[in-house]
């Protein structure tokens, strides 16, 4: 399984699992075919772990936390991109909650049609739940966009818990209009209470299905998302998390239990020239008291080789040139109030010296 981290991120995965013709599936689909149809195969796409870091309290996320998954063969071709928004610790006096939200849903067929499109939300902790916001309960913005699809079951564990399985909270089934090529679901929101303590780490099985009919045969294609949340456990040097080059995103927080700082490691190789660069996610305000963040960079030795204070007119990055090779260290530490902030560390130069 890949981890994958950062605002955007894409993958392409495929693992094929065919079923065998002693126990294929068979089931109706209302509106499409008068009688059960057949899934020759049943296509498991590798999962994809995406995590975030669960704040202690009430905290705003900016709306820019995606995940785009893409799925394409010579048959079908599935586009998926989830969101997940703000976190607040208690939600109408029921926990921690946190919005999920589906931007879209397109699946398109070369040959044949699009049959059905249904998403499940699983979780074995006990006590969590989750509503499936739609217009009937929420504001029209909220409104699921269909097309070429309409609505056959939508039921969750907040409003009707009777009518699924232990480890469901939310199910969304759609199935197509017609016999359509192409299809779409847009602007789904699924509000997912945790009801837990703060220490507690929630991972949370969502899965997209998707049945077709290739212009011979019927097939299902299932996308795994594992949503990790729960707090960090790299509150020191020897705990320090491992990261590589490119875009890491995590959480401060100074209040009560909150998390007070942060410590990773990159391995780095002597004669490197390196930029470690420290921001807010887009459409955050910067700090109006000034500075937000530290960031003290470690050499191999564990002794402090740079720093900077972040916030408003401070320095963004620092230069380091790396000697000697080995795991280098940086500590991040709250200053003023709690902030999602993001770590950036690229090459600027190679270990020969050449300008990258």
């Amino acid at each position: 399984m890949k981890k994958l981290n950062g605002r955007e991120v894409k993958a392409l995965f495929v693992l094929s699992i065919v079923v065998p013709i002693g126990v294929l599936a068979t089931f109706r689909l209302a509106g499409i075919l008068q009688g059960p149809i057949t899934i020759s195969e049943t296509i498991t796409l590798e999962p994809v772990i995406w995590k975030r870091e669960r704040p202690y309290l009430l905290w705003r996320i900016p709306g820019n936390h995606l995940l785009e998954v893409n799925h394409s063969t010579h048959e079908v071709a599935l586009t998926e991109v989830l969101w997940v928004s703000d976190y607040d610790d208690n939600w109408f006096g029921r926990g921690p909650a946190t919005d999920f939200g589906i931007y879209n849903i397109s699946v398109s067929v070369q040959s044949g049609f699009v049959c059905s499109v249904k998403v499940d939300f699983d979780e074995e902790y006990p006590w969590s739940f989750a509503y499936i916001h739609h217009s009937e309960i929420n504001a029209p913005n909220t409104t699921i966009v269909l097309a070429n699809l309409k609505v056959d079951k939508m039921i969750d564990r907040g409003k009707n818990p009777q009518l699924l399985r232990d480890n469901t909270k939310a199910s969304l089934s759609t199935i197509s209009i017609g016999k359509p090529n192409r299809v779409l679901l847009a602007n789904g929101s699924v509000l997912y209470g945790y009801n837990s303590p703060y220490n507690h780490t929630h991972q949370i099985q969502i899965a997209t299905e998707v049945v077709y009919f290739n212009g011979t045969v019927y097939k299902k294609i299932v996308q795994p998302v594992q949503f990790t949340i729960g707090p960090d456990n790299n509150n020191s040097l020897e705990d320090a998390e491992e990261i590589g080059f490119g875009i890491h995103e995590a959480y401060l927080d100074g209040r009560a239990e909150g998390d007070l700082v942060d410590y990773y490691k990159i391995w780095l190789e002597q004669g490197q020239t390196i930029k470690i660069a420290l921001s807010y996610p887009e459409g955050y305000d910067i700090p109006l008291i000034g500075i937000g963040i530290e960031m003290c960079v470690y050499n191999p030795n564990k002794q402090i080789v740079s720093s900077l204070l972040y916030g408003k007119n401070t320095t963004t990055q620092v230069t380091v040139n790396v000697n000697p090779a080995g795991w280098w260290y940086l500590k991040t530490n709250f200053v003023v109030s709690p902030y999602t902030y993001i770590i950036e560390t690229f090459i600027v130069t190679s270990q020969n010296g050449e300008q990258l």
